[in-house]
């Protein structure tokens, strides 16, 4: 399955172009470890992360903002209430997304792809061009991308979500990361 090959491949050798990110909480985290390479992104606690600026989400999650070279935009708390509602909605939704699920954020570039080989190419810009979404299972990682393909989300990037997720990544034995 490509979506597997990708998670496997970023996870041994990080690709500059695609970031891995798990939005799972802080708590959860502490209890299992992650994915090696994944940055932490809790969604659910930090539900106006895809629409801060650049500046402000750096310093709140340690990492770039993957399309900051694009115009920044910033929510009130109003509408991360929103955002967090739609969030809860999702996660107590019952569907069944695909295993991985990739759309773009009005990126016209093409998507960082695994070969046959399992290797990540990409882009020659050197921005964050692909965001691979992951959460236990699936839900919050899908709202993630939903937010980030939405309007006032992240232009230029194509972000996706890897539904099997964490309770996946452990039953197939990966390693993990503390």
């Amino acid at each position: 399955m490509a979506s597997k090959r990708l998670i496997q491949s970023l996870s041994s050798s990080p690709h500059p172009h695609t970031l891995l990110i798990d939005v799972r909480e802080p708590s959860e985290l502490d209890s299992t470890g992650r994915i090696p390479s994944a940055v932490s992104m809790p969604i659910v606690s930090n539900p106006d992360a895809i629409y801060l600026n650049p500046e402000d989400f750096e310093e709140r999650f340690g990492f770039p903002k993957p399309g900051s070279s694009s115009s920044s935009s910033s929510i009130s708390a109003t509408d991360a209430d929103d955002i967090r509602e739609q969030s809860e909605e999702v996660e107590s939704s019952k569907g069944n997304p695909a295993p991985y699920t990739a759309g773009h954020g009005g990126a016209d570039v093409g998507a960082a792809s695994v070969d046959e080989d399992g290797d990540v190419g990409g882009q020659e810009d050197d921005r964050v061009q692909e965001v691979v979404f992951y959460c236990k299972a699936g839900v919050r990682s899908r709202a993630a991308m939903q937010m980030a393909q939405g309007e006032g989300g992240w232009n230029g990037v194509n972000v996706g979500q890897w539904a099997g997720g964490w309770v996946e990544w452990e039953k197939e034995g990966g390693k993990v990361e503390r």
